[in-house]
């Protein structure tokens, strides 16, 4: 009924729903940073360079998944068609797992960065270092999501 399924079909279907999930968080936490960097640029022009640091961090995440998706396709693809159909399942879920932190480390940042651009005014920058050492932590999210999709790759002998 569904032949037409192939472990290469599953692995391509994964690594763009990962990629369009990671773009979804990326877009909505520069959305979130973006609208507070116009408001604290209206208080405080001088302020410029902090707020376009910490408006830009969700973006790092599309990155990270396209990473993944380039060696989906340049070195796991290839050799999923000797593969059995459990290998196309699990990267997958591996590109879909991927994916969700991906999409929750951008949400979850932009909206950490969020709070530090609202203070910058205020502060004259003085909350800057701390902001951005917060936004750190939910960066190691998108690192490690990434990590993770390499790292099972080789596990599966993929890579």
């Amino acid at each position: 009924m569904f032949d037409f399924v192939t472990p290469q079909l599953l692995a391509v279907t994964g690594a763009i729903i990962m990629e369009i999930a990671a773009m979804f968080g990326s877009s909505f936490g520069c959305l979130k940073t973006g609208n507070a960097g116009a408001a604290a640029l209206a208080e405080d022009l001088g302020q410029f360079k902090n707020v376009l640091i910490l408006a830009a961090a969700p973006v790092t995440q599309t990155f990270y998944a396209m990473i993944v998706l380039v060696t989906t396709f340049s070195v796991v693809m290839p050799k999923l068609a000797t593969a059995s159909m459990a290998v196309g399942w699990w990267v997958f879920a591996i590109c879909i797992l991927t994916g969700a932190a991906e999409l929750h480390s951008a949400i979850f940042q932009g909206l950490v960065c969020v709070a530090g651009i609202t203070f910058l005014p205020q502060t004259k920058g003085g909350v800057f270092t701390g902001s951005l050492l917060m936004a750190a932590y939910l960066e190691l999210e998108g690192v490690s999501g990434m990590v993770f999709a390499i790292m099972s790759f080789a596990l599966l002998k993929l890579m």
